[in-house]
């Protein structure tokens, strides 16, 4: 990661560097260049996974742990991508990789018609071409999205839980520390040696020497350590998003199904205009055109062809 400034703000730029068989590429990239090729993926490639980027963050975002932990899961989002063909060789991907104006490139893309997609998953997946999913699989999916649903709320409440304990372990390890180490020498000296008389041979925080003190501090040291709950914390956020992510596939797949009933409303509509003309009827529709009845029915002919 490479700290830059601009003006009076300052932001951070992560170098993406590799090769494939299409050729090398070595370019640098902001998070919000990773969020826009991750929400152009999301809408192009509707109920499939997409995996999860990092949270935004306002405030703290120049914190060097952060950074670290940022540009470590950066590279996870890739890392999973490169995993799925049909996604690193996509347009998107590609583009994100080798491009010079990455947003303005991104932003010139063909917007996705339910048709355009419907022809780039028939191309893409083409051992599916041709089979329906069935009442049972269909139940699957709706029992796995509700229960993913359920579960999201319980990690994200779990998650806020774990951080709490674990910023509550750190500040129990940073004030034993100081008490042990600060706070108990100055008390023996001021209490035992000056006040009370007793000299240094009654010292126990001041006795470098004491290896019964040593030990026992070395011990509840070892058990104030958050190295544990870290790694539980950490697995749980990662959890969390990898949740979310899923639901988000679910839910786009959701939203093309609903495009896809109102095409077939509408095609059924269409078909039943255009027996009508085609019988010689009269139809509310055809009152209102101001075209003709040959027009009228090769518009709808039309119409029916680009939703069949």
């Amino acid at each position: 990661p490479i700290v830059r400034e601009e003006r009076l703000s300052k932001y951070i730029i992560y170098t993406v560097r590799g090769s494939d068989k299409l050729g090398e590429f070595d370019c640098l990239r902001r998070y919000h260049e990773f969020n826009t090729l991750r929400e152009l993926l999301v809408n192009r490639w509707p109920g499939c996974y997409i995996p999860p980027l990092p949270e935004k963050k306002m405030t703290g975002n120049m914190n060097p742990v952060f950074i670290e932990d940022r540009r470590k899961s950066l590279e996870t989002f890739l890392s999973q991508l490169t995993e799925t063909p049909y996604l690193y060789y996509g347009e998107e991907l590609q583009t994100f990789l080798k491009s010079t104006t990455i947003e303005k490139t991104l932003a010139t893309l063909p917007k996705q018609t339910y048709e355009g997609i419907m022809d780039r998953f028939t191309t893409t997946f083409r051992e599916l071409s041709g089979k329906e999913l069935t009442n049972e699989l269909i139940a699957k999916i709706n029992s796995f999205y509700s229960f993913l649903r359920k579960v999201s709320a319980i990690f994200e409440n779990f998650k806020r839980s774990s951080k709490s304990m674990l910023e509550a372990k750190k500040q129990y390890y940073d004030q034993f520390n100081h008490f042990t180490q600060n706070l108990m020498c100055d008390y023996e000296k001021t209490c035992l040696g000056e006040f009370a008389g007793q000299g240094e041979k009654s010292f126990v925080f001041n006795d470098a020497s004491n290896e019964e003190l040593i030990s026992a501090s070395t011990k509840i040291k070892a058990n104030a350590k958050t190295e544990s709950f870290e790694l539980l914390h950490d697995l749980i956020r990662r959890e969390s998003k990898e949740i979310k992510a899923f639901v988000q596939a679910v839910q786009q797949k959701e939203k093309y199904e609903q495009i896809k009933f109102k095409l077939q409303d509408k095609q059924k509509s269409d078909t039943a205009e255009l027996q009508k003309l085609l019988a010689g009827k009269t139809t509310f529709k055809s009152i209102l055109s101001r075209k003709s009845k040959d027009e009228d029915v090769t518009k709808l002919e039309l119409q029916i062809s680009q939703t069949t």
